[in-house]
């Protein structure tokens, strides 16, 4: 009896730990969760791999082989108010947060880092740029001790006083999150802020060289580095 014990609960704990995912087994000690709308979902891009987020992982695991991951949460058409957390105030008729895509949930991923990359729908829905920036100030907040990247505005071929609202958040996240800030607008815009035609695709999105643009910006600033 005391070995059909014994062999049982050698059983039950083989059959455990073989249910385990890798990850839980070994963890990677580099996890950076992305939020975004379509360019961080790759819109614009002729194939994945070229998309600025893809193309930062596969840097990081080259880098780091078997210790860094990029966990990708965005989703095409969202704004700032899609990943602010779900308790965050709100003005009537704005969206209600994506619980399974918002900074709740790139928090339960206990991050190294978290980018967020919101280049234009909120000024394109017309939402004020105090909204868009009060929206950023509640996700730095709800980010905590987790570093937080904020992309800038990228440039999009708007009307003139939209464009003018764009270099406006700019101008407010560079000022606000200096150390945290990554500038998507600089190495894509034309002096005007639309889309430089060498990296334009449809007057919002950007092709394969534009991406590479931006994933260039993201490796620059070392939001991780091979030290964590």
């Amino acid at each position: 009896m005391r070995n059909t014990k014994w062999w049982m609960l050698t059983t039950v704990v083989l059959l455990a730990l073989g249910c385990r995912r890798p990850a839980d087994v070994d963890p990677p000690s580099v996890r950076v969760v992305v939020l975004g709308s379509s360019t961080a979902a790759g819109v614009g891009a002729s194939q994945p791999r070229f998309a600025w987020v893809n193309r930062y992982g596969e840097s990081l695991k080259t880098q780091m082989p078997g210790r860094a991951e990029v966990i990708n949460l965005a989703m095409t058409g969202y704004t700032t108010y899609q990943v602010l957390p779900a308790s965050a105030a709100r003005a009537a008729g704005r969206p209600a947060s994506d619980t399974a895509h918002n900074i709740t949930k790139a928090l339960a991923y206990k991050p190294t880092a978290i980018i967020v990359n919101l280049p234009s729908n909120d000024i394109a829905s017309g939402y004020s740029v105090a909204e868009v920036t009060g929206n950023f100030k509640a996700l730095a907040a709800a980010a905590g001790n987790v570093p937080l990247w904020i992309t800038t505005p990228q440039p999009k071929n708007f009307e003139l006083a939209k464009r003018q609202q764009q270099l406006e958040i700019k101008r407010f996240l560079e000022t606000t999150y200096p150390g945290r800030t990554i500038d998507f607008w600089t190495v894509i815009a034309n002096p005007d802020g639309t889309i430089k035609p060498v990296y334009n695709v449809d007057g919002t999105h950007l092709n394969d060289a534009g991406h590479e643009q931006l994933f260039l910006q993201v490796v620059k600033v070392g939001v991780v580095s091979a030290k964590n």
